[in-house]
């Protein structure tokens, strides 16, 4: 398995762009992966685009959604997300 790193890990900012899934918050991010929490419940076994911001480069992914689980109901509903990449996406800690 892939280390998992928060942003402060990785010591730069890092964002997920899901287009329709409303807002998206990082939780942690491998070269495989990422965990992120979403306004909106997203369908396991589908596949969508994502865009990764990182190092101020914006970078086209595809990514398989593995589950997205209810997290918390206060303020908002949100929902931990987790993605699968479809290609390494290399963080150089």
């Amino acid at each position: 398995t892939a280390q998992r790193l928060t942003a402060k890990d990785l010591g730069r900012e890092v964002r997920l762009t899901i287009p329709g899934a409303a807002e998206t918050a990082l939780v942690n991010i491998s070269e495989t992966g990422v965990l992120v929490e979403t306004t909106r419940r997203l369908c396991p076994g589908k596949t969508t685009d994502v865009f990764v911001r990182l190092n101020g480069e914006r970078r086209p992914m595809r990514v398989t959604i593995i589950r997205s689980t209810l997290h918390s109901l206060v303020p908002v509903p949100v929902y931990r997300t987790a993605l699968h990449f479809d290609k390494i996406l290399p963080l150089s800690v």
